[in-house]
Formats: C-alpha cells, sequence, structure tokens
C-alpha cells in the first residue's frame, strides 16, 4: 500500500478528520493533487491553506486566492475560523503546507478540526503536510493519524528514471541508478536526474550520479558523507581491534543470506572510546570501505537550534535519510553530546538534548532498522548506559594510545601509503616509534607532515630546487622536527590509566579487555625502560 492508499483509507475509516504527513518532499503534495480528480466526490471541495500565501480555493484547473496572510506574515484568527466555517458546512479536503511555526491559534484551530464533530459528520478531512511532527506539541498526536512517509523507495526511483527517457535505461541500469540514489526524497531524485542528463547527454552514468548525490547531501548541514580510500591496511596497528571487527562485523554484514543459515542477526551497532586523535574515525572509515558501505556522518555542532522542535526536527530527517540508505554506517563523532539522559544544562536547552537522546534511544532500539550505527566518544563513562545495553549496540571496546608495533606501522602509513616521501636509506622507523610513545595516532602523522614540510623547505632555500634534484627526508630530519614537539607524556600516561579503568567497567568482550590489558602491559615495561635509559640507569 503506498502513502495515498493509506490517506484513502484513513478518510474512510473516520478516525480523525485530521491527517498529518510527515515528509519534507514537495513532490508528495503534487502526488495528492494529481490525484484530486480521482477521489473527489460532486460535492467536496478542495482548498490550500499556505502558511506563506493564506486560503486558496482548487476549482477545476483554477487556483483562486481567498484569504491572503502575506501582509500579516502568518495565519490569522479570522483565516482559521473562515477554514472551520468551510470544513463545518460542505465536505471538504484542506490541504495544509508551510507551516514552519505554528502559532498557538493555529494549534488550537488544528485541535478544533480534529475533535468537531461537525467537521467529522461532513467528512472534511485536514491534510497536514509537515517536515516533523515534533512541530506541534505532542497532545496533538493523539487527536489525528500519522502518516510517515519515506524520502523515496526504489519503484518511485525506477520510476522517475524511467520517466526521464535516457537512452540507455535498460532494466540494469535503471536499478543500478535507483540504488544510487537512495537516500534523496523524489524533488532531489529529479534534481540529480536532470543534472546527471544535462552532464553525460541523456545517458546515466552511475559514478556521474553517485556524485551529484553527494553534492546534494553535502548541502544539509547536518550530514557530510565520509569516504575512505583505503580500507584497514590504512590503520597502523590495532590488529586485534580489527580482526574482531572483521569476525563479529563485517562477516555477517557482507553476506548477509550465510548468517541467515546460522540465525544470526545483522549487528546493530558499536562504540569506540579513547584519547582524542587515536584513529577512532578513521577505523569508521575503513571499515566502511572494507564493507562497501556509505557513511552518513552527523554534524553535530548543527543539530541544535534556536528555534523550537528545529532541533528534533532535524535529527528525525537524518533518520529517515539512512533509512532510505538501508545499508549504510550512521556514524555519531562525539556521542557524549547525545548519549546522556540528563543534561548539566538549564533552561530549554537540556530539555532538547533530552528529546534528542530520547529520539536516538529509540531509533537504536528499532528491531527493523537496516542501518548499523557507529560511534566515538572520548568520555565513556558519560553515555548512558540505556544507550549502550545489548540490542542497542552490539560491542563498547576501547582505543587507547598506539602500542610499539602500532606506532611503527602509522609512521610508515603516513609516510609510504598515504603519502609517498622520498626517504633516505638511514629511517630508523623502531627508534621513531620508541621515542613516540604515548602519542596519538594524528601526533604521529603530524609529524610526518612537519618533517616533511621542513625538508622541502631545506631543499628550496639550498637551491635544489633549481638543479632539479629531489632531496630526500633523512632520519636527522626527523629526529630534529621531534624536538620541535610540546606532547604532555605524562598527562597522557594518566589518561591511559583512565582509559583502562574505564574498559574494565564498560568494555563487553574480554577478547578486546585482555588484549588491551596486555598492551598496557608492555607500555608501562617500555616506559619504564626508556626511562631508565634518559636517566643513564643502562
Amino acid at each position: 500500500m503506498n502513502w495515498i492508499d493509506e490517506l484513502i483509507l484513513q478518510r474512510r475509516t473516520l478516525f480523525s478528520p485530521v491527517i498529518l504527513v510527515e515528509t519534507d518532499d514537495k513532490k508528495r503534495i503534487e502526488q495528492l493533487l494529481e490525484t484530486r480528480k480521482t477521489i473527489i466526490t460532486d460535492e467536496e471541495q478542495w482548498y490550500v491553506l499556505d502558511g506563506w500565501d493564506g486560503l486558496l480555493q482548487l476549482k477545476n484547473n483554477s487556483i483562486n486566492l481567498i484569504e491572503s496572510c502575506r501582509e500579516w506574515g502568518e495565519i490569522t484568527p479570522p483565516i482559521l475560523s473562515k477554514i472551520t466555517e468551510i470544513l463545518s458546512k460542505t465536505p471538504t479536503v484542506l490541504i495544509v503546507k508551510n507551516i514552519l511555526q505554528p502559532s498557538n491559534a493555529f494549534n488550537a484551530a488544528l485541535l478544533n478540526w480534529a475533535t468537531n464533530p461537525e467537521i467529522l459528520r461532513k467528512e472534511s478531512t485536514v491534510v497536514l503536510f509537515t517536515e516533523s511532527r515534533l512541530l506541534f506539541p505532542q497532545s496533538l498526536w493523539s487527536n489525528m493519524k500519522i502518516i510517515s512517509i519515506p524520502r523515496s523507495t526504489l519503484d518511485e526511483r525506477k520510476d522517475a528514471i524511467e520517466k526521464a527517457q535516457f537512452v540507455n535505461a535498460d532494466e540494469a541500469t535503471v536499478t543500478a541508478a535507483a540504488t544510487v540514489l537512495a537516500g534523496l526524497n523524489l524533488d532531489q531524485v529529479d534534481a540529480a536526474l536532470s543534472e546527471c542528463w544535462i552532464k553525460n547527454k541523456g545517458k546515466i552514468d552511475i559514478g556521474s550520479l553517485a556524485t551529484i548525490k553527494k553534492n546534494i547531501l553535502t548541502q544539509d548541514p547536518v550530514l557530510s558523507i565520509v569516504e575512505s580510500e583505503f580500507g584497514f591496511e590504512a590503520v597502523g596497528g590495532y590488529k586485534e581491534l580489527k580482526k574482531l571487527l572483521q569476525e563479529q562485523f563485517i562477516l555477517p554484514m557482507k553476506y548477509p543470506d550465510y548468517a541467515k543459515q546460522y540465525d544470526i542477526d545483522p549487528p546493530k551497532g558499536l562504540i569506540l572510546f579513547g584519547p582524542p586523535g587515536t584513529g577512532k574515525t578513521l577505523l569508521i572509515k575503513t571499515m566502511a570501505k572494507e564493507l562497501n558501505r556509505t557513511v552518513l556522518k552527523i554534524q553535530p555542532e548543527n543539530i541544535f537550534s534556536k528555534w523550537v522542535g528545529e532541533s528534533e526536527k532535524r535529527m528525525r530527517r537524518v533518520f529517515k535519510i539512512a533509512d532510505s540508505f538501508k545499508q549504510c554506517i550512521l556514524f555519531i563523532d562525539e556521542l557524549d553530546r547525545y548519549g546522556k539522559r540528563e543534561s548539566s544544562g538549564v533552561g530549554g536547552g537540556a530539555e532538547v538534548r533530552k528529546e534528542i537522546f530520547s529520539m536516538l534511544l529509540e531509533e537504536l532500539g528499532r528491531e527493523d532498522r537496516e542501518w548499523f550505527f557507529a560511534a566515538a566518544t572520548n568520555i565513556i563513562e558519560n553515555i548512558d548506559p540505556a544507550m549502550i545495553r545489548t540490542g542497542r549496540i552490539d560491542t563498547v571496546v576501547p582505543m587507547p594510545y598506539p602500542d610499539f608495533d602500532a606506532r611503527v606501522e602509522i609512521l610508515k602509513i603516513h609516510s609510504q601509503l598515504k603519502r609517498k616521501l622520498p626517504l633516505a636509506d638511514d629511517i630508523d622507523f623502531d627508534l621513531l616509534a620508541e621515542k613516540t610513545q604515548f602519542w596519538s595516532g594524528s601526533d604521529i602523522e603530524q609529524l610526518v607532515i612537519r618533517t616533511a614540510r621542513e625538508t622541502m623547505k631545506k631543499a628550496i632555500l639550498n637551491g635544489e630546487k633549481k638543479q632539479n634534484v629531489i632531496r630526500k627526508v633523512t632520519m636527522d630530519d626527523f629526529l630534529e622536527t621531534l624536538e620541535t614537539f610540546k606532547i604532555d607524556i605524562e598527562a597522557n600516561r594518566a589518561l591511559q590509566e583512565r582509559i583502562k579503568e574505564q574498559a574494565q567497567k564498560f568494555t563487553n568482550d574480554t577478547r578486546m579487555l585482555n588484549v588491551f590489558e596486555e598492551s598496557y602491559r608492555k607500555f608501562e615495561l617500555s616506559f619504564s625502560r626508556i626511562n631508565r635509559i634518559k636517566k643513564g640507569g643502562e
């Protein structure tokens, strides 16, 4: 059953004259108007209440302005009274749109329309289109029927592609294109297809469509699409953690049909916690690359708004987009900004955060969600236990400072894989790894970047560029750059100790806990040995 069939069914049940249609797609209003001729009766009238223009009547093929609201900037009480009169006297369908900040008067009128026996007797219907039900008081929800429409279905996107009449629109290409466009609403689908048509001279180009979709979604300030050029090979060290992700998440997600043979449910979620800069976001990105899935990253600074209901509306839009993508990874960095039931703040901001937390709990607990949830935090003890219980999250694991082997790999990755530096033969990665104990992965990356810049500067100042000579990066270059870093080793060591305590309390996989504790033991032994060497003890 599509949403219009459901709307017609709800009209017939006479549960409530008001039907709220939750969508951000203006194409849905067009769909309803296109079906008007098939569902209209001889005596039925159709009106549109537009929050920008006022009250309009649809008659035959014309649109007549009955009452304007442009002078006042909102729907006025006299207009609302007139609508009540129309709904009560004649069978009427009223389409309501562009109500961005409903007034108290509008909410009161909405409640009246939903409960007025005269309106119900006349079988009049109010179809309220809104991006989110959260714009309206919860006390109204029980008095109206709510229909939540997906941004677009696979069949709807296929239909849009076929209507665009691409010259290479065979069945396989149409299906591939429709799959790529998942996550867009129908209005955005049409825009993407038009741009693709123009750029590719009437031909479907899957790569072009993927780029166009990414550009459309990145215009949304709340979400960004995160991609990685590399898989796990770009993550230095953390061998056991990558093995855990491979076994517990990647295999069942990559081979769902085979997992069903063992009655294994799809994985639900993962939380990584640890010091800043240890590569938690990188690990999620590379995991997505291993799975060939899209990462939708929530931008926390853009979720919260000063306008009533806006933050909740934005968060609901995020979940709708994730539902449209289905097999994607929804990633939240700084989970502690969302994952707390109680807020230390006061006033409206604290209430909004509680509401966002409740929405997140509700979505994570949905049995039918197909997207995978991943999150990172530096402060796992601030996350409410309800957030990390089994059923919402599969695994909570630490990502501490990289150990010796990991630091060697990180140095090599940033100088030989992600960047291909002209390295001299005297580079001693082991020595550099010893000298960077309790450094984060991002600190080590900066060491490589700074060393490369300093080497380039020397080459230019020595005139080697003019001679077309490539100066190689030497061990001395690295050691000189090392001296320019100011890393508080003792503070990082104390943070590592705190992460150990958190791991013992929150990590729900004993394999990872054992690996972390063994790594921690080696850290302490190495740290003590290096300190003795510095003091001349050996």
